[in-house]
């Protein structure tokens, strides 16, 4: 199952949209939906993160930071999803440096 971001290029999927879709299938307790997502995004996994958009490369970060926070959110709801919520935060990191998070693995500007 994925998620279309309606406002770009006639409804493509980000990391974004998928982010947000997960936050709240996982708030809304909706594992089954939760759990079509996910299996869309660990798909899309470059280097641990999603690749933002379809024929692109890199991150997003704050895709990435959605759907870990996601992640975490399931876990605290149905358990079985720290490891890769961990993975995932781990991943992140890399986006982050000098205390600056950066737009994703293709805006390393500091």
């Amino acid at each position: 199952m994925k998620v279309i971001c309606p406002e770009q290029e006639s409804g493509v999927t980000t990391s974004e949209s998928m982010g947000y879709g997960m936050l709240i299938a996982a708030a809304m307790g909706d594992k089954d939906s939760f759990d079509k997502m996910w299996a869309y995004v660990k798909g899309k996994l470059s280097g641990g993160l999603m690749t933002w958009k379809p024929g692109q490369t890199g991150s997003a970060t704050d895709g990435d930071e959605d759907i870990a926070y996601a992640l975490y959110i399931a876990n605290a709801q149905w358990g079985g999803y720290k490891t890769d919520a961990d993975a995932m935060g781990s991943a992140f990191a890399a986006d982050i440096a000098n205390d600056v998070v950066s737009g994703g693995s293709n805006y390393k500007t500091v």
